[in-house]
């Protein structure tokens, strides 16, 4: 908690709950953003082992519910659809290929547990962006989708890395 400059005394819990109440079909991007911020946030908390309630058990429902959304419209070749967690979608554009499965992945980098990485739909999804990636290479692509593809990717190897035994990294 922290004292503003109103004199009012917050927390996170309530900015949490009302970040989770927003229409993610609003925000930029599919509401990737927002629901990364609220990953970030909820495993923050659970890393303090405090519990998941209030507004925070309302933003790990969002996080869940995006979750489920995002693999069941997932596209047949991996990718992740166009539309977020709105409806199935793809794009014969590239770029937007790239950065809708991009943020995407990169939420599911930070929202997943170590074993939900590793299942198929993951891999396929993070074998599509680099094959996307790659097939663009001489390509001049938005720079904001390039990152968030990037950053996902790089995330997801860190994080699958990290469960590697030492002696094999």
């Amino acid at each position: 908690s922290w004292v503003a400059g109103d004199g009012k005394s917050y927390t996170l819990e309530p900015l949490v709950r009302w970040e989770a109440e927003q229409d993610l079909n609003q925000a930029a991007c599919g509401g990737m953003h927002r629901l990364t911020a609220l990953a970030h946030a909820i495993a923050y908390r659970k890393r303090l082992s405090q519990p998941i309630d209030g507004g925070w058990a309302v933003a790990q429902e969002k996080i869940d519910w995006a979750i489920a959304r995002i693999r069941s419209y997932q596209n047949s070749d991996g990718s992740f659809s166009t539309n977020h967690t709105t409806r199935p979608g793809t794009s014969a554009d590239l770029g937007v290929q790239i950065s809708s499965t991009g943020h995407t992945l990169e939420f599911l980098a930070f929202a997943l547990t170590d074993a939900e990485l590793t299942e198929p739909w993951m891999m396929r999804a993070a074998e599509r962006l680099c094959t996307l990636l790659e097939s663009t290479i001489d390509y001049d692509l938005e720079c904001g989708g390039l990152y968030h593809a990037l950053n996902g990717v790089r995330l997801l190897r860190n994080r699958l890395q990290a469960q590697l035994p030492k002696n094999s990294q």
